[in-house]
């Protein structure tokens, strides 16, 4: 019988891994065919997905992260269980995508 911890894992994997792979798979498709506001959106949805995964398995909340990107990847950097560093170009695309993913309504020009 699975352990609880198996379990909740499992779901993590389900719910946020599995479900950010297939958004990373539609942002790369819409960048190619030059959907840029579709693109943006799909690409916040997988990384905020595989930032909410990274925190859930460390037991670390998520509830009150929304979109907020930055700040999840903030915390990740807080665990000290692991070593979690991206380069400078990675993180200066988190903070667009911070900006800009979230832009489905035109709020930002």
């Amino acid at each position: 019988m699975p352990t609880s911890n198996a379990k909740f894992n499992d779901y993590v994997t389900r719910s946020f891994r599995d479900t950010a792979d297939a958004d990373y798979v539609a942002a790369r498709a819409l960048y190619r065919i030059l959907l840029d506001q579709q693109f943006l959106w799909a690409a916040l949805q997988a990384i905020e997905k595989y930032l909410k995964a990274i925190l859930l398995y460390h037991r670390v909340s998520t509830k009150r992260l929304g979109h907020d990107i930055c700040r999840a990847l903030h915390q990740i950097r807080a665990i000290d269980a692991i070593a979690f560093d991206v380069s400078s170009d990675v993180e200066k695309f988190i903070q667009q995508l911070a900006v800009y993913g979230c832009n489905r309504y035109f709020e930002h020009l």
